[in-house]
């Protein structure tokens, strides 16, 4: 959806009731008008929760999300340790930086959740 299109339907779940949206990916914060989404999401009365998979997280993008006060932050976790989560996710050092993201979150006393899958996936060598 462009951005036009995202406002519009932002602005029709309003119109039919909705209490509050989570922004979900893919990754969100890959798009670059996500921060406008989400300022119409709280400027029409709802809630914001916003999901991510933590890779893209950084300082300016907490601060940015501690702005908007949203009602939580979820987080993708895949596994307990970082050889599952990297395996999971295909992405060496995801494990890291999402764990980074939380507590960047934290450190900001945002709200934050995880997110995760239950799968049956084992790593070679474990039971």
């Amino acid at each position: 959806m462009t951005r036009d299109e995202s406002l519009a339907l932002c602005k029709d779940l309003r119109r039919i009731g909705c209490k509050g949206v989570a922004l979900i990916g893919g990754e969100v914060f890959l798009r670059r008008d996500w921060y406008d989404i989400a300022t119409e999401i709280k400027r029409l009365g709802m809630s914001l929760s916003i999901i991510s998979n933590g890779l893209l997280l950084d300082e300016k993008l907490v601060s940015m999300i501690s702005d908007l006060k949203p009602e939580s932050v979820g987080v993708s976790i895949d596994g307990s340790n970082p050889d599952t989560h990297d395996y999971i996710r295909r992405v060496k050092g995801s494990f890291r930086k999402a764990v980074n993201a939380l507590e960047l979150l934290r450190s900001r006393n945002l709200p934050v959740s995880i997110i995760t899958a239950v799968h049956k996936a084992q790593l070679q060598g474990t039971s």
